[in-house]
């Protein structure tokens, strides 16, 4: 799997938030992995869990990684 930067990273200072001045580009980033890693790892499960190849305990948790990421 190929994680790319986000593109646009580069915000005007103006339009970036106290949070996320609260994080460095690296920490930022790091953070995309594991988000990005989180969407790749639900997107190959999901089909798994509809046939019943994976039994209970999965909950499809697409477009809350950044909750899961940021706990």
């Amino acid at each position: 799997m190929t994680i790319t930067p986000i593109r646009g990273y580069d915000v005007p200072e103006h339009q970036v938030t106290s949070v996320a001045r609260a994080f460095t580009k690296q920490q930022a980033l790091d953070m995309y992995r594991q988000m990005v890693r989180l969407r790749y790892f639900d997107e190959r499960c999901l089909p798994l869990k509809l046939k019943d190849l994976i039994m209970d305990g999965f909950h499809p948790y697409s477009g809350e990684e950044a909750v899961a990421v940021g706990v």
